[in-house]
């Protein structure tokens, strides 16, 4: 080969080097940013995508939220006013009516515990997490006191108290009121599961925007100076960044808490309570997401590829296999969920209908597809002799979107990944053309790029991709089996947040 041509050669490398870096910059930096909405091409609207993101109010903190759920205080009095100072005035208002509570009833009078709870409140809105934790713990002894050692009026209490030490950074003393929440649900279940319940629900919820956070959204907000301190995690192996590990162990918390929820609701035979649905939904979540550990770890939002796509077989059965212990607990909360809705005399039929497509997804989402195509059979047998119209069959068992699994927990570059609501708008950024068909036990394949606005690079497009393999589409399901379907045209709008 000639100098001159090896020199072109060279030279026509490094053009291709300087583009791909940017290239790959871009999708390290900015594509966990990227939400992606799905509209079927003869819907598509003509839109000229704006090259910025717009205005994102009524969206919610996308890049900073509470670290703690805040407990339920619709039952507490407006004690929320909208500057410091007002903050402050109120504050002078409290001390001043505690004051006379103590002088007329004593240091020890019961209705103390609310008006320093309230107070302890008023200084975390203000920032003053010393002064909040110094009135509530005068709270709960004055609880304490009161009510005995263990009393449901502690729950609010300790949770406030938590907040208040994660803003303090003092995370040994959070995980400690943490776990004690757990063990006061053990003493009170038996005899105050009604109003023990929502209490534990929401401390599960705080265990999972604390995994959000942090290995969803990548906001570690705090330093974990006490991650040392725990105990290692059984199953989860070493890796160089503890904040990862820290979610792991919030997203284990989150089950047991969850677990423990719903055992003290089904102990006290309380099957008519409206929080027992939704933590069963909330418990499969962290039971799925708790079999991907491993490779969460490596990538917090594409945990799903390499079941779906591992090259060796040998090595993929091995993988899908080793969850087995969370496929069958699965298997256990749905037969619950079903035995709810059949002892339920209000339980519509189109109800059952949607858990038996779940319980099909459920199955397939392990790769058990002949026992998913089973179960959506059987659920289009019963809605056919539920008497549903057609056009209600036709959505459940073949919408002309198809529904990407799973249902029950956020997908990467997804509207839910960030909490935006459908009601909010969004500017876009640009949009890509595809077509694809989706196979008989949901598998994305013959996946074609058609078109893209300006500006769409190839990293984007890659991204796309991996977004529809991911994870499995629900089939289309007829009277005798499920449906391949040939050649969707969906156009994917896209917007990068801020």
């Amino acid at each position: 080969m000639s100098q001159p041509r090896r020199l072109s050669i060279f030279f026509l490398m490094c053009i291709a080097l300087c583009m791909t870096v940017p290239l790959h910059g871009q999708s390290q930096e900015r594509m966990d940013k990227l939400v992606f909405e799905p509209v079927l091409m003869e819907k598509a609207p003509v839109i000229t995508p704006v090259l910025s993101i717009g205005d994102m109010s009524g969206v919610g903190n996308l890049t900073s939220l509470a670290l703690i759920t805040p407990p339920d205080t619709s039952a507490y009095p407006d004690i929320t006013p909208g500057s410091s100072a007002e903050v402050e005035e109120v504050i002078d208002n409290y001390r001043q009516g505690i004051s006379v509570i103590e002088n007329s009833e004593g240091p020890f009078a019961p209705s103390l515990t609310q008006e320093l709870l309230s107070l302890g409140i008023l200084y975390q809105d203000l920032g003053d997490h010393l002064q909040a934790l110094e009135s509530l713990k005068r709270a709960d002894h004055i609880s304490r006191v009161n009510n005995g050692l263990y009393h449901v009026d502690q729950f609010p209490i300790v949770e406030r108290m938590i907040e208040s030490y994660f803003a303090l950074g003092e995370y040994a003393a959070a995980n400690d009121n943490q776990r004690y929440l757990v063990f006061l649900n053990d003493k009170l279940s038996d005899t105050q599961s009604s109003a023990t319940i929502p209490m534990l629900s929401r401390l599960g919820d705080s265990n999972m925007e604390k995994f959000d956070q942090t290995i969803v959204r990548g906001e570690v907000d705090e330093p974990i100076v006490h991650f040392e301190q725990m105990l290692p995690l059984s199953g989860v192996p070493d890796i160089e960044d503890p904040a990862r590990r820290y979610a792991i162990r919030n997203l284990i918390q989150a089950k047991n808490t969850y677990f423990e929820a719903i055992s003290s609701v089904l102990d006290n035979a309380d099957y008519d309570n409206p929080r027992l649905l939704d933590l069963e939904y909330k418990f499969l979540e962290t039971v799925f997401l708790l079999g991907y550990t491993v490779d969460m770890l490596r990538e917090p939002h594409y945990y799903l590829t390499r079941a779906r796509y591992e090259s060796n077989t040998a090595n993929r059965w091995k993988f899908l296999r080793r969850n087995e212990a969370g496929y069958l607990t699965g298997l256990e909360t749905f037969n619950r969920i079903l035995q709810y809705l059949e002892n339920d005399p209000e339980a519509t039929p189109l109800e059952h209908i949607t858990v038996m497509l779940e319980l099909g997804d459920w199955h397939l989402l392990f790769d058990y597809s002949d026992a998913a195509t089973s179960i959506y059979r059987e659920a289009f047998a019963q809605a056919l002799a539920s008497g549903l119209s057609a056009e209600e069959i036709q959505a459940l068992f073949d919408p002309s979107l198809p529904l990407q699994l799973p249902l029950f927990t956020s997908k990467p570059n997804s509207r839910e990944k960030f909490g935006i609501e459908p009601s909010v708008s969004l500017d876009y950024d640009g949009y890509i053309d595809v077509n694809f068909s989706i196979n008989r036990i949901g598998t994305a394949n013959h996946i074609d790029v058609t078109g893209s606005s300006a500006g769409t690079t190839l990293a984007l497009e890659k991204r796309l991709e991996l977004y529809l393999k991911n994870s499995p589409f629900r089939p289309a399901v007829s009277a005798s089996d499920t449906i391949r379907k040939e050649m969707l045209q969906v156009r994917f709008y896209y917007v990068f947040l801020q």
